[in-house]
Order: C-alpha cells, then sequence, then structure tokens
C-alpha cells in the first residue's frame, strides 16, 4: 500500500515583486529608452512643422497670394498678380509720383479700365482676339506677323521688358482697345455740327483790374483794344479778343453758368475761373455751328468720361488693396 506524504498545510512564501524606482512622468516611467523616444519624436514633430510651414509659405506665395482679389468691379475681378504685372509700367510712365500715391492711382486706372470695357460690352462695341493683337501692334509700331517676324520679336522683348505675361499683357491692351474704339463711338455720336457761341474776352489776373476794365467798357471803350493790350488770353488777344466757335459743353462752368439765357451783345463779368477774372462779351449763338476737329475730340472724351461717371454708379466696386498687398506686389514686380 502507497504511502500518503504528510502535508503541514501551510501557505507556501510568495516570492516578493521588485519595486519600480524608475522616476514617472504622467504615469510613464522614464529611463534613457523613454527618452531617446521623446527625443526623436519631438524632433520628428519639429521637422514636419518647419516642412509644413516651408510648404505653407510655397503654397502661399506660388498660389494663394497672387489669386488674391484686390479689387472687384462688377462681376470682374482683379488679382494681386495682375496689379504686381501693372506696376512696371505705370510706375515708369509716373516716376515723379510718390509710391504710394502711384498705388492708389495704379487701382483707381484699373477699375476705370474694368469699367470701360464693361461699357464698351453694354453698348455692343466687339473687341475680337484680333482687336487686340491689332492693338498691341499699333503699340509696337508695327504690323501684325507671325514667328520670326518684327511683331514676334518686338512683342517678345516687351513682354521681358514689362514682366508680363502673355495673357495679362492682352488684358492691358483689350482695355486700351475699349477705350479706343468707345472714344470713336462717342465721336460719330457727337457728329459734326451742333451749338457753338462765339466769345470776345478780357482776361486779367485780379478782380480790381477787372473792375476797372469793366467801367472803361461801360464808359464806351472799345473792348477788342482793351483786350489787346491787357488780356492774359495770348491767342485771343491776337484777334481782339475774339476766341474761336466753341460748344458751350466745353467752357468753364463758371463761365457757362454766366452765359446761360443770355442773348448776343451783352457784357458779362467778371467771372472768376481759376486764378483769373474773365470779362465776356457774346457775340454770337449759332444753333448749328461746325466743330472743329479738336472741339469733337473734347466733345467725345467729355461725354465718355460722363458714360463712365454713370456706369461707375451703377456698378458695385470693391476694393480690398492694403499694405501688405501693396509690399508682395512691389517685390514681386522688382
Amino acid at each position: 500500500m502507497a504511502r500518503r506524504e504528510r502535508t503541514t498545510a501551510l501557505p507556501r512564501a510568495r516570492r516578493r515583486e521588485r519595486a519600480d524606482t524608475r522616476p514617472r512622468f504622467l504615469g510613464i516611467p522614464i529611463d534613457d529608452a523613454t527618452v531617446r523616444l521623446g527625443i526623436l519624436g519631438g524632433a520628428a514633430a519639429l521637422l514636419a512643422i518647419v516642412l509644413g510651414l516651408i510648404g505653407w509659405h510655397w503654397y502661399s506665395e506660388t498660389f494663394r497670394r497672387p489669386n488674391e482679389v484686390v479689387l472687384t468691379v462688377g462681376s470682374d475681378e482683379v488679382k494681386l498678380k495682375y496689379y504686381s504685372d501693372r506696376m512696371v509700367e505705370f510706375y515708369q510712365a509716373n516716376p515723379e509720383t510718390p509710391a504710394a500715391l502711384n498705388a492708389e492711382n495704379l487701382l483707381s486706372k484699373l477699375e476705370e479700365e474694368a469699367l470701360s470695357i464693361q461699357l464698351a460690352r453694354d453698348l455692343g462695341i466687339s473687341m475680337t482676339g484680333d482687336d487686340v493683337t491689332a492693338g498691341i501692334a499699333k503699340a509696337l509700331g508695327v504690323p501684325v506677323g507671325g514667328p520670326g517676324s518684327s511683331f514676334d520679336t518686338l512683342y517678345r522683348n516687351r513682354l521681358k521688358t514689362t514682366k508680363m505675361s502673355d495673357a495679362n499683357y492682352r488684358k492691358m491692351t483689350t482695355a486700351a482697345v475699349a477705350g479706343d474704339k468707345l472714344l470713336e463711338y462717342f465721336t460719330k455720336a457727337v457728329g459734326d455740327r451742333g451749338e457753338t457761341i462765339t466769345l470776345r474776352s478780357i482776361l486779367v489776373d485780379s478782380q480790381e483790374k477787372a473792375d476797372a476794365l469793366l467801367l472803361r467798357i461801360k464808359a464806351g471803350e472799345d473792348m477788342g483794344t482793351l483786350a489787346q493790350v491787357e488780356s492774359a488770353d495770348l491767342t485771343s488777344r491776337q484777334q481782339d479778343g475774339v476766341m474761336v466757335p466753341i460748344s458751350p459743353e466745353l467752357l468753364p462752368e463758371a463761365i457757362l453758368t454766366a452765359i446761360s439765357g443770355k442773348g448776343e451783345g451783352e457784357l458779362l463779368g467778371p467771372v472768376q475761373v481759376q486764378g483769373y477774372w474773365w470779362l465776356i462779351r457774346i457775340e454770337k449763338r449759332d444753333p448749328n455751328g461746325a466743330y472743329g476737329d479738336a472741339d469733337k475730340q473734347q466733345l467725345a472724351q467729355k461725354k465718355l468720361d460722363d458714360a463712365i461717371t454713370t456706369k461707375r454708379s451703377q456698378t458695385t466696386i470693391k476694393r480690398s488693396l492694403d499694405a501688405s498687398a501693396i509690399d508682395w506686389a512691389t517685390n514681386h514686380a522688382k
């Protein structure tokens, strides 16, 4: 019969686990391996941040910033890159103007160009790609030509000089073509004949002189003779003060107001226009007088200016050009 071993029924002693004496941070034990992993992780995170910043800067400079809209005219937008492209030529054309004023003036010019293009479209004036190419050729002083032609060579050099892309240069020329066609449109609208007025005038540089001359004319002295001696207008004084017939619309506002409703032979003044005082006699009113070429051009330009003003009042315009945008544009224009 097998012998059964006797037990004491006492519990066996358990092996005691050694206490973890490593320092901890947020419950995580810190040792050399953990420190190494932390350093590597931090370096990787820092590298990711640096690469992210570099990538963002590249994206911002290459895509985001150039495409910022600095001017909205109705449905048309002007982006910062186009504004920057226009800087070189505009600043060269206005070298004496302070840079800050040039920046605002350029934005105003782009606004007027956008309004001109929209006005031309409203009036049914076409501006085809061929029209734009012809406009470029006209500005270069050569006929339109293909690769290797004088036009091609000069145009490529022009793009390098102005630092503009072909698309933006053509956009600029489109505005110029619109302006030319609008002026032609309003010149035709003016016609060759209309109301004209002939004035005899004496211009002097003080009201005291004008008042004294007025008394002499009223006393019987000949106005033409006085104009030969006293008038500051060298052109009319050679004609006894008689000015060339002119449309009343082209007269200074103060003169136009003075002659309104007045008939032939009436003596008016003195009327102040800027730094001069005018004495005026209405020699002739002609409801169907002939316009000279200069008058036709001036009348057409006035009608165009009035039309642009009206178009501006009917159009939503928003400017978003700040100092940082001007700095970006200036740096890229350089």
